[in-house]
């Protein structure tokens, strides 16, 4: 535990690799370890942003001053890796013939070196990062940061990550009015891919989770999508001949409507 704390694994984490640890034993956590308490939980899971709050967040990056944050929320945004994940990407990882970005350094070992598509407008705007990254830089060498070291006023070394981007963020937030936090770019990216119907397991995949219980944690299905669920519904019965109109049913005890389907 104390090892995977020095590691940065949050504590739910551990509590889970525990319990995985004690069943793969052949006993419970409970049993192997009496003694030993689990670790107290974040239970502020995030949220899923909604649409149009994503869009005024990315709306409001494109106007500010940082030349990173822009292409690094949309990054986020459409691939739901991790801040860190994006942060120490570098070019190599970056393949625009086969639009898509391989994952690095991960956060937990199922999502080191995942492959993740790339949208085209995502594609479009990391290809116009390339060329503001050409000018400063001269070159995207392939080791060199896709997000590089930088101070209060530009970029300037590619050879190290940016240390951080959270005073961009926050003036993006705010100037926004969304209330949020950067991880939660990641939940909306899984409840994008939820809402479409992709398939679990390529969901694990692409989101680097190792349970399908961590996966319903980063998915939140919207109200509207629930309601379009319905509607959608509702069309293909219809559609079937299911009738428009309600058989009227009488409250009487004795009286028995058919109801035809």
């Amino acid at each position: 535990m104390a090892a995977r704390k020095l590691e940065k694994a949050s504590n739910r984490t551990i509590n889970m690799e525990l319990s995985v640890l004690a069943r793969a034993v052949g006993s419970k956590f409970q049993i192997l370890w009496p003694k030993l308490k689990h670790l107290e939980e974040n239970h502020d899971v995030g949220r899923a942003l909604e649409p149009a709050e994503e869009k005024a967040i990315l709306e409001t990056a494109a106007k500010n001053s940082s030349p990173l944050i822009y292409p690094f929320l949309y990054t986020l945004a459409w691939t739901g890796m991790r801040s860190d994940e994006a942060r120490l990407l570098r070019w190599s990882q970056v393949n625009f013939q086969t639009a898509e970005i391989v994952v690095g350094k991960a956060k937990m070992e199922a999502g080191k070196g995942r492959r993740i598509p790339m949208s085209a407008n995502l594609k479009a705007v990391l290809f116009q990062h390339t060329a503001w990254y050409t000018r400063r830089f001269e070159a995207t060498h392939p080791d060199h940061y896709v997000f590089p070291r930088s101070n209060r006023r530009a970029p300037t070394d590619p050879t190290l990550p940016v240390g951080s981007l959270k005073k961009a963020w926050e003036s993006v937030r705010k100037t926004a009015g969304v209330k949020c936090r950067l991880h939660d770019l990641r939940h909306s990216f899984c409840t994008k891919l939820a809402e479409a119907g992709v398939p679990e397991s390529t969901m694990l995949d692409m989101m680097g989770h190792v349970s399908t219980a961590m996966l319903r944690r980063c998915s939140h299905i919207r109200a509207q999508a629930r309601r379009d669920a319905i509607d959608a519904l509702e069309s293909r019965q219809l559609s079937n001949g299911v009738p428009k109109e309600i058989p009227t049913v009488s409250d009487s005890g004795n009286d028995k409507v058919a109801v035809t389907h």
